[in-house]
C-alpha cells in the first residue's frame, strides 16, 4: 500500500511538471506574438542618421529595450520630417509597426512601415511612412531581468559618424545619443542626446564599436527625480570596454527626445507583482520566480 502511494505520488509530480513546462513553453508562445509596438524615431542634430527607441513596458509582449538604425525609404517622406523636426516645435517623433520584437531583434525584419506621428502618438505627419532596418542596425536588444539598479544608470553611443571624446568642452566634443537604463517599476525612461568629454583624456568611445557603454552617476539614485535636465552639465563615469578601468567624464545634455512618465509603471498599473500571480494572465508565469519570493 505504501509502495502504491509512492508511485501515485511520483506520477502527479510528474504529470505537474509536465504540465507546467508545456504552460511555461505556450507562454513564451503566447507573449511574442505580432503586436504593435511603440518607437521613438529620433536623429542626429543633420537629421541624416535615424533610429528608432522601443517604448518598452513591463508586461509581454513589450519586455524589452531595443535601439536600432533605421533609414527612409522614401526621401519625400524623409524631407517632411526633417523639415517639421527642423522648427524646433517637437523633438519627440513616434511610429508603431506590428511584428514579432524577439524577431525584430533577431534581424529577421529589414523593413516595416507606420503611421510617423508628432510626439506621443499625438498628431499623424505621414500617414504610411516607410522604412528599412540598416544591416545589423540593431545595436542593443535586452529583456527586462528586473535587477534593480541602485545608481542613475544609461546607456551611451555615438551619434556621429567619428566619435571621440576630447579633453575640452570645445565644438569638436562629439554627440551622444544616452538612454536610461530601465529597471524594475516605478521607473522611467529616457532617451537624450548629449556631449560627452573625457574629464581627464583618459577615455575615447572605440571606434569599431557599434554597442553602447554604461555611464553611472555615483551617488545619484536611479528614480525619477534624478533623471537628467536638457542644458545642464553632469559629472559620471563611464565603465571601458575592454579593460573594464572607469573612466570620468563630462556630461553636457543637449536634447532630451523622450522624458518618460513619472512613476513608469509601462501599462497604468501601480503594482508589478500584482501583475506577475494575475491567473488572468498566464504568460507572467515565467516572472513569479523574478518578482515575487
Amino acid at each position: 500500500m505504501k509502495l502504491l502511494s509512492c508511485l501515485l505520488v511520483l506520477l502527479y509530480a510528474l504529470c505537474w511538471c509536465c504540465t507546467a513546462a508545456n504552460a511555461r513553453v505556450a507562454s513564451s508562445t503566447e507573449c511574442n506574438h505580432i503586436s504593435g509596438h511603440g518607437f521613438v524615431l529620433f536623429s542626429d542634430l543633420e537629421c541624416t542618421t535615424h533610429w528608432i527607441h522601443h517604448l518598452p513596458e513591463f508586461q509581454c509582449p513589450h519586455m524589452y529595450d531595443v535601439k536600432a538604425q533605421v533609414q527612409f525609404v522614401n526621401a519625400t517622406q524623409e524631407r517632411i520630417y526633417c523639415q517639421d523636426r527642423a522648427r524646433g516645435e517637437e523633438f519627440t517623433y513616434t511610429v508603431v509597426p506590428e511584428f514579432v520584437l524577439p524577431r525584430f531583434i533577431a534581424g529577421e525584419i529589414s523593413s516595416f512601415s507606420s503611421p510617423l506621428t508628432r510626439g506621443f502618438f499625438n498628431s499623424t505627419l505621414v500617414d504610411d511612412v516607410a522604412m528599412t532596418v540598416q544591416q545589423d542596425g540593431v545595436i542593443f536588444a535586452r529583456q527586462f531581468d528586473m535587477l534593480t539598479a541602485q545608481t542613475l544608470t544609461y546607456y551611451l553611443w555615438p551619434a556621429s559618424a567619428n566619435p571621440s571624446a576630447t579633453s575640452s568642452s570645445s565644438a569638436s566634443s562629439s554627440y551622444f545619443y544616452m538612454s536610461h537604463y530601465v529597471t524594475t517599476p516605478p521607473n522611467f525612461d529616457q532617451l537624450m542626446m548629449a556631449r560627452v568629454y573625457s574629464t581627464d583624456g583618459s577615455w575615447e568611445f572605440p571606434a569599431d564599436r557599434r554597442s553602447p557603454l554604461a555611464v553611472y552617476f555615483p551617488g545619484v539614485s536611479d528614480v525619477y527625480a534624478s533623471r537628467l535636465r536638457e542644458n545642464l552639465t553632469y559629472k559620471a563615469v563611464i565603465q571601458g570596454a575592454l579593460n573594464g578601468q572607469q573612466h570620468p567624464v563630462t556630461i553636457e545634455t543637449v536634447q532630451n527626445y523622450y522624458p518618460g512618465p513619472a512613476g513608469y509603471n509601462g501599462d497604468g498599473t501601480t503594482d508589478y507583482r500584482e501583475y506577475c500571480v494575475d491567473k488572468e494572465k498566464p504568460h507572467w508565469v515565467e516572472c513569479v520566480g523574478l518578482m515575487v519570493q
